[in-house]
């Protein structure tokens, strides 16, 4: 089953439950593709954030992107580092074979 199927079902609970209440919300939704706005509603408005919001206003997105940019790096670094290594091994072993 489909991301927007859940939140369609969810949605569905929130409006049955405020609508006996006699309540209007408004839910916030980040811009994920299988959020669907096409739902209808009657006492619920969907607001969708615009592209890219979700880690400026959600400060547990905010660690959780740092790290793994920062974990990200650190791996790029060690290939790079690592590749350089082995090249100049190549180099130095290419140099012996050929006498140099």
């Amino acid at each position: 089953m489909d991301d927007s199927g859940h939140l369609e079902r969810l949605v569905r609970r929130v409006i049955n439950k405020m609508r006996s209440k006699k309540r209007k919300i408004i839910m916030l939704c980040d811009n994920c593709a299988a959020h669907a706005g096409d739902i209808q509603l009657t006492n619920v408005k969907l607001a969708f954030l615009p592209p890219n919001m979700t880690s400026l206003i959600q400060p547990m997105d905010q660690g959780i992107i740092a790290n793994f940019k920062k974990q990200y790096r650190s791996v790029v670094l060690c290939r790079l580092v690592n590749n350089i290594d082995a090249g100049r091994r190549q180099v130095l072993e290419l140099q012996k074979w050929l006498g140099s």
